[in-house]
């Protein structure tokens, strides 16, 4: 009962941070793929519509964003050749669909695609301008999906629409946006047996895939790797590299061939030693000189025609090769500094020593390697297809190499050690550490973090036999464990707390806390404590230690920005996106690099026009103040920008500039209708001319030429006044502020027809007069009193009873009706405010209604 107490306690006690979870998976959050990683959602629906948005970065110019997969049925998006290719079967035969020519997508910069089916029609749009599309032949509409939706590569997916000459790769960058349809596939990285499975994929957009070439690589665990493609060993080959190690044994380099040839270099007791293995022959060299953990070595080895040498520093290694290099037409990957899981298992039979007799662990070096080359040719994480734990940078720290468990120190920090068959009463047996990770960054769990508050020799077990179960992954970051594969899933021992294999990797985010759950056991069959043996939850706290990030420069409309020539267009924060959640945006500057070419254009600020400029901030940006302006004959140019916090640097982002002449079309000329005596509002459903770049802000005025003739076209002035006007701009008709006014008073039988003619002013292009039609509708009347009897009296009034007049298709007010005197009454006069009134006098209905 008690035992049962204490876990509900710890169910309630665990869900008081639960809401917190709650907030943070329902966003969609940025995550790694590293080239073998994927997600995959379990789904199985069917529809004549789909939808799916995707943003992506990478320097990879061909990798898998998504595949709906059905049994005959799929969708497959992926990067091909730096374009977005696009292939489809609705069950009719396989369409497909690219991007544009000329705009490469794997530039290191956030872009986003949409594509859309709506039955027959599917339309491809690249950064929100860019638009292609096709239709869908055949009968079949409908997408019909069995076997779930992959994010990031195809998990070993085995169907007869993939086996094609050129099979699919995974993706290698960043994703932070994947909806498909209701689906949101990176809302959560948590797995879900049966529903979602997430492989190798992490939190975060990680620093390695901008890294450059030069810089080195940090292999911070027992199955680290870095795969390259295949060694081109043609005539000879030439590997290279500075070595900084951790450990005292691990892969360097491993490559196969076909009959079972392979080259491996591996540390083999702080020695670099070179293998050359054939079916029934191997060639192994060994430097004779320790490699120090403290210092930075170079390592070469050279395959010639028939011999190899192995150049560790100054020392060289010679050998004849036995056979000829043509013999080793190297067939797999160039793998660095470990191996992947299936090449682990044919390696391991070669023998090599790195492999051998390993219970746990992968071989892999634990340690540092920079300035690879092969075959003179810089080699590093751009080249790389697929990585695995490994990370820009050296730390310096050298990783623990104990073979053998060191006995548990006395508990601390004035704990009590518990002895005997059972723990004290209210006494844990547990004394947990909070783990200090820098932020976006690694830290190993270790011995120092979760100490037994139990004497377990006293228990008669060993360190390998207490168990942790993670029941909860953190939130913000990873656990990585690199313990052995037997071991039950989600699991490490305390053995492994010793020998660092439990490692907390930061997603990069800025929260400062973060926590896992888990429970203890013991794979051993004796009799434990009951504190040892109940289902208690824990949680580990780890702190997050901050640090300034870098701005993150992105172009979410396109790295195109197309402009008028010899006009200027504003850049604006929807063109140029700043991400950087731990810096005031007042503290961002944007920098121009280089130069621009100045027969091209400038940047300018509005305050200072005519003022070329290389530096601009981001409220100048925000404020709309930032133009770039065309002044040449040259009509394509690039402008490479990076911003500045202050203390760190973005990534550096290119603006590719294209002036273009300018192109117009009237798309509405529509004329107008309006009642006699009336007005009518003229907007840009009536009157609006196009130019060529409908993104960019152009002046666009209408001069008239010849005023209309029955009426006035008026503007609206800021007083709330209207006014003739000869001259109007588009943003005036867009914003109802021109209209027309009728002021035909005579009478006609049918309607009038009215016009004015204008041209348009575009920048310092004049159009040819054009002609605006208006219809005036003219009113009908109808005199209803007409006769007035006069008796002695020699002054009568005139009433409504004795003369009036209606409208007919429009109600006029009295005050606004008038009647025209076309003849004079034979034995009296007509008198107006005891005028006489003559022929063409007029006087309104109102005048006798008073």
């Amino acid at each position: 009962m008690d035992n049962s107490a204490d876990f509900w306690k710890s169910i309630l006690w665990w869900w008081r941070g639960f809401p917190l979870l709650l907030f943070v998976v329902s966003q969609t959050i940025a995550a790694s793929f590293y080239g073998d990683g994927f997600v995959l959602l379990k789904a199985v629906e069917s529809s004549v519509r789909t939808s799916l948005h995707v943003r992506f970065r990478t320097a990879h110019s061909s990798g898998v964003l998504f595949l709906a997969a059905g049994d005959t049925d799929f969708c497959l998006v992926e990067l091909h050749s730096g374009r977005i290719q696009v292939s489809m079967d609705l069950g009719s035969g396989v369409r497909s669909l690219r991007s544009e020519k000329g705009v490469q997508l794997n530039d290191l910069v956030w872009h986003t695609m949409e594509l859309r089916q709506d039955q027959r029609n599917v339309t491809l749009t690249v950064d929100k301008h860019s638009h292609t599309s096709l239709r869908m032949l055949g009968p079949d509409l409908e997408l019909s999906i069995q076997d779930g939706l992959f994010v990031g590569g195809l998990g070993g997916l085995e169907r007869p629409y993939l086996s094609t000459e050129r099979m699919p790769v995974g993706f290698r960058g960043c994703l932070d946006e994947v909806l498909f349809n209701q689906h949101n596939l990176l809302s959560s990285l948590r797995p879900y047996s049966g529903y979602k499975t997430v492989h190798e994929v992490s939190l975060g957009c990680s620093p390695e895939f901008s890294a450059s070439a030069d810089d080195s690589i940090n292999f911070f665990s027992s199955r680290a790797y870095m795969s390259l493609p295949t060694w081109d060993m043609a005539q000879e080959g030439v590997f290279e590299c500075q070595l900084h190690r951790s450990a005292k044994d691990g892969i360097i380099l491993y490559s196969s061939a076909s009959e079972g040839h392979y080259i491996a270099i591996e540390l083999q007791d702080d020695h670099v030693v070179a293998v050359i293995g054939a079916a029934t022959m191997k060639t192994k060299l060994r430097s004779p000189l320790p490699v120090s953990e403290h210092d930075w070595h170079q390592v070469k080895l050279h395959l010639s025609t028939l011999t190899v040498h192995l150049c560790v520093g100054a020392d060289m290694q010679n050998s004849s090769l036995g056979l000829h290099t043509n013999a080793l037409q190297l067939s797999g990957p160039l793998f660095i500094g470990g191996l992947d899981g299936n090449t682990r298992v044919q390696a391991r039979k070669k023998g090599l020593r790195s492999l051998a007799d390993k219970q746990i662990g992968g071989g892999s070096l634990r340690g540092c390697l920079k300035h690879i080359r092969v075959n003179a040719q810089k080699m590093g994480l751009p080249n790389a297809m697929v990585t695995k734990d490994a990370s820009v940078g050296c730390e310096t720290e050298t990783f623990d190499s104990i073979t053998t468990p060191s006995p548990i120190p006395a508990p601390g920090n004035g704990s009590v050690g518990v002895s005997g068959a059972d723990c004290k009463r209210g006494q844990s047996f547990l004394v947990l550490e909070n783990l200090i990770v820098p932020e976006g960054g690694r830290a190993p769990l270790g011995f120092q973090h979760v100490k037994m508050n139990v004497e377990i020799r006293s228990l008669g077990i060993s360190q390998s036999q207490i168990m942790f179960r993670i029941a909860e992954q953190p939130v913000h970051g990873q656990l990585r464990l690199d313990v052995d594969p037997e071991q039950e899933e989600h699991t490490f021992s305390l053995l492994d707390l010793w020998h660092g294999r439990v490692m907390y990797v930061h997603g990069g985010s800025e929260d400062q806390v973060d926590f896992f759950i888990f429970s203890v056991f013991s794979s051993s069959k004796r009799q434990l404590p009951a504190c040892i043996r109940g289902n208690k939850l824990h949680r580990f706290n780890i702190s997050i230690t901050p640090s300034n990030d870098a701005p993150e420069l992105s172009f979410p409309e396109g790295s195109l920005f197309v402009l008028l020539e010899q006009s200027k267009r504003r850049l604006t924060t929807d063109m140029l996106r700043v991400i950087d959640p731990d810096s005031n945006s007042t503290d961002l500057i944007f920098t121009v690099l280089g130069n621009l070419n100045t027969d091209a254009g400038f940047l300018e600020i509005e305050d200072d026009p005519g003022q070329a400029i290389k530096n601009f901030s981001y409220l100048n940006l925000e404020q709309g103040k930032v133009y770039y302006v065309h002044t040449g004959i040259i009509t394509n140019s690039r402008m490479a920008l990076r911003v500045s916090d202050g203390d760190k640097v973005s990534n550096t982002a290119v603006l590719r500039l294209m002036a273009v002449p300018l192109e117009y079309k009237v798309v509405n000329n529509t004329g107008a209708e309006v009642t006699q005596g009336g007005w009518a509002l003229l907007s840009s459903t009536h009157l609006a001319v196009q130019v060529n770049v409908a993104q960019q802000v152009v002046e666009l005025r209408y001069d008239v030429a010849e005023p209309p003739q029955y009426g006035e076209l008026q503007r609206l002035h800021s007083s709330g006044e209207w006014k003739n006007t000869w001259i109007f701009s588009q943003k005036l008709l867009e914003k109802d502020r021109i209209r027309y006014l009728s002021t035909y008073l005579g009478s006609h039988p049918g309607n009038v027809t009215d016009s004015f003619r204008f041209r348009v002013t575009i920048g310092s292009t004049t159009t040819e007069e054009m002609l605006f039609p208006i219809v005036v509708q003219g009113i009908h009347y109808k005199v209803i009193k007409s006769k007035m009897e006069v008796d002695t009296e020699r002054r009568v009034t005139l009433t409504p009873q004795d003369l009036r007049a209606v409208s007919k298709g429009m109600k006029i007010l009295e005050s606004d009706l008038y009647f025209l005197l076309l003849s004079l009454p034979k034995k009296g006069d007509l008198l107006l405010d005891d005028k006489v009134l003559r022929i063409n006098s007029t006087f309104s209905q109102k005048t006798f209604l008073i």
